[in-house]
Order: C-alpha cells, then structure tokens, then sequence
C-alpha cells in the first residue's frame, strides 16, 4: 500500500463501515489484515467481517478524536454515537 494516506485511508473506512458499504471495505482491505479492539483482538480480514461487519450501516455516528500512524500501523479513537442517541 505504498504511496497510501493511511489516515485518510482509515477515515474513509469508518464511514463505510457507518453507512454499510462492504463493497469499499472488500476493495481497500488487505488479504493480510491485522484489526484489534478492546473486545476485538488480532482480528484477520475474515474475523473481523464475521464478528465486526454485522454491526455495520446501522446509522451510527463515528467521530474519529485521534489518529497515530506508525509504518504500516494506523491506531484510531473514535467516539461513537447510536441512532438512538447513546454511547459517545
């Protein structure tokens, strides 16, 4: 992924992910995906669209407050905000 802006890659992740749109996840996701959360840990590209994905396009807000990259490593924190109007 030389020559990528991760943390732009990264935004833009979040918010196909808020909207639902798998499509641009299958497209920009490596074969070698490492994603890891609290409740997530070491996921594979395969983990994370079993156990994250059905959480996806449920018209939840995702406010990114922080993004680290480091080589081939982006770290976000986000804030997420239900339809409902909880979490944050």
């Amino acid at each position: 992924m030389d020559g990528v802006d991760r943390k732009q890659l990264a935004r833009q992740l979040y918010e196909a992910f808020s909207a639902g749109d798998r499509d641009f996840f299958e497209n920009h996701l490596t074969d070698d995906l490492l994603f890891s959360s609290p409740p997530d840990p070491e996921l594979d590209r395969d983990g994370f669209f079993e156990r994250c994905w059905p959480g996806a396009g449920q018209g939840q807000g995702i406010d990114i407050v922080r993004l680290i990259e480091s080589e081939d490593e982006v770290v976000v924190t986000y804030a997420l905000k239900r339809p409902d109007g909880s979490g944050g």
